[in-house]
């Protein structure tokens, strides 16, 4: 919001004369609601005599300010998670005086450090950077065309949940208490295990396990007798891309695919961000969050509902990003990428 200037008051005045209500009269001249209140009090004070003005000498103190702003940006250099309220417990002595809405408004408007919601990554080690830059390395200078042959494939998990939005539309006097008003959650959801696979031509087969239940190598086999072959078949692939799960690694399932002569690409350890199967699961999560799936078998009819409905013009997409994730991979040296 931009401050107020002297003809910006004139305005404000003018139309409060005319009955033009604060907030219509905040949005004219895109300022806040507040600074137009104060404004008009501060007229209505003066009995309308004159427009206030800011008095001499008022506002920060520009020597104590700088050296507010020097401790601040020091303190999130060191460490950027910190609250406006860690920031001033940690400098108690130093930021006594000066408020978290001001601790705040340095790091935005002095500082240029505006509070973000952070990236949520798995941790990776020095050693599992290697590893990733080392098979980007290897596959970036595979084609596209090649790429559309790898048919990606992974686990998921989907919860029984409910729609749970802080807020409601209802009558003012109604209950509260209705069923139709209460927002409502499950405290030990249920769990749907999901296998599924994807590739440059859109969605392949999707298997839904049992609740609660778990891959273990015998079910990895069983999932990918059941649906490798119709997957490449309906997806024109003909190269595996999994994680290094256990499961997926395990000598029963390693002989599986070596006996059936599977061509395989294990990615390493944590590298989530190199599999398009898992922005597949984020999408279909996305959607699930707009249904009611508080029971087992409402999760699993609408899991498959949503399975049915992606777009494979949308899957397409996603699978054919993969030149640019090896790339971006390289980029930052095996760690953490925008996918």
């Amino acid at each position: 919001m931009k401050h107020m200037s002297q003809t910006d008051k004139a305005k404000a005045i003018a139309w409060k004369l005319e009955k033009v209500p604060h907030k219509v009269i905040a949005s004219r001249l895109e300022v806040s609601l507040s600074s137009v209140a104060r404004l008009l009090a501060q007229y209505k004070k003066q009995k309308g005599e004159n427009i206030p003005e800011r008095k001499k000498g008022t506002g920060r103190n520009k020597k104590g300010s700088k050296k507010i702003i020097s401790i601040i940006k020091k303190t999130i250099e060191k460490n950027p998670f910190l609250t406006s309220r860690e920031i001033k417990k940690k400098h108690k002595m130093s930021l006594d005086d000066i408020s978290e809405r001001t601790i705040r408004r340095i790091c935005k408007e002095d500082l240029n450090l505006p509070s973000f919601v952070a990236a949520n990554k798995t941790l990776l080690t020095k050693s599992m950077k290697t590893r990733r830059t080392v098979f980007a390395k290897g596959h970036q200078s595979w084609s596209k065309k090649k790429w559309s042959k790898v048919l990606y494939s992974d686990e998921s998990i989907f919860q029984t949940i409910q729609n749970r939005k802080g807020r409601v539309r209802r009558k003012k006097g109604s209950d509260r208490f209705s069923p139709k008003y209460v927002s409502t959650y499950v405290r030990h959801p249920a769990q749907l295990m999901v296998w599924a696979s994807v590739s440059s031509q859109g969605p392949g087969r999707l298997e839904i396990l049992k609740p609660s239940e778990t891959i273990t190598a015998q079910r990895y086999v069983d999932v990918l007798k059941k649906n490798l072959k119709p997957s490449y078949k309906k997806t024109d692939t003909n190269i595996l891309l999994q994680d290094l799960a256990r499961p997926h690694i395990a000598k029963l399932s390693q002989k599986y695919l070596e006996d059936n002569e599977i061509e395989v690409i294990n990615l390493p350890g944590n590298s989530s961000d190199m599999n398009p199967i898992e922005h597949v699961f984020s999408v279909m999560k996305a959607a699930l969050l707009k249904e009611d799936t508080s029971t087992v078998d409402k999760l699993r009819r609408l899991i498959k509902r949503v399975w049915r409905k992606i777009d494979p013009e949308t899957v397409a997409k996603i699978c054919g990003s993969m030149r640019d994730r090896m790339s971006e991979v390289l980029k930052k040296n095996g760690s953490y990428t925008k996918y």
